[in-house]
């Protein structure tokens, strides 16, 4: 489920629970799935990877709210998985 929103107070609501799960500290998660122009280097490369992909995500939809598209915006989703990393 994504949801995206602007609330009557001007405040923007991102949610995204498509695959969501509840790591304990230190697991690790090696699943490949979510657009690739949101996708951590660690994802891609399947080397497994925990919470902070997730900042990596934030990071790229502020730069989505602030220039209107994600880094490589331009670029063909299959090509961008060869970019990022």
């Amino acid at each position: 489920m994504d949801a995206s929103f602007v609330c009557s107070l001007g405040e923007a609501k991102l949610c995204d629970f498509g695959i969501s799960s509840d790591l304990k500290r230190g697991q690790i998660r090696k699943t490949v799935i979510g657009t690739p122009y949101y996708l951590a280097p660690e994802v891609i490369q399947e080397v497994g990877y925990d919470f902070k992909c997730d900042v990596w995500a934030l990071g790229i939809s502020c730069i989505e709210m602030a220039e209107f598209n994600p880094p490589l915006h331009d670029a063909h989703p299959m090509r961008v998985l060869f970019m990022v990393p």
